[in-house]
């Protein structure tokens, strides 16, 4: 499961089709973002086709927390180094849209599956879950 979430190319969320797809549209609007961005964008894309190659996925936990410290890195290179025009402000607008949908996926799993019956709403479980679920999506 950890490699079809991963690396599967066939999965196109999978961790490695998103990034190389979105080194895919920044080469297509290469004139548009900073050196930087592209820089960082490859190397992200080169460490998890390296990590892929390998057949044992000895530590995902340092493979998840690389990828994570890679995102956030490229969202502060993104707000440090592009202009500040309709091309950033797409971006933002894109990453918040993402986020939202995300975060509106999770909640509807926990709304609808978590709980063992609707007599547990309001209950020390539920709030537990509720703190849970929500520490996950930085809410």
């Amino acid at each position: 499961m950890i490699r079809f979430l991963t690396f599967d190319t066939k999965n196109p969320n999978s961790i490695l089709s998103c990034v190389r797809t979105a080194r895919e549209n920044a080469r297509s609007v290469r004139e548009i973002i900073s050196s930087s961005m592209w820089e960082h964008l490859n190397q992200s894309y080169l460490m998890l086709t390296a990590a892929a190659a390998r057949r044992e996925l000895s530590d995902p936990h340092e493979l998840f927390t690389s990828v994570k410290i890679a995102s956030q890195a490229f969202t502060g290179v993104t707000d440090t180094t592009m202009t500040h025009n309709e091309g950033w402000h797409f971006c933002r607008l894109g990453r918040q849209l993402e986020r939202a949908d995300k975060t509106s996926r999770i909640l509807d799993v926990k709304y609808y599956v978590l709980l063992p019956s609707i007599a547990w709403v309001g209950s020390t479980l539920d709030n537990y879950q509720w703190e849970s679920i929500l520490r996950s999506v930085a809410g």
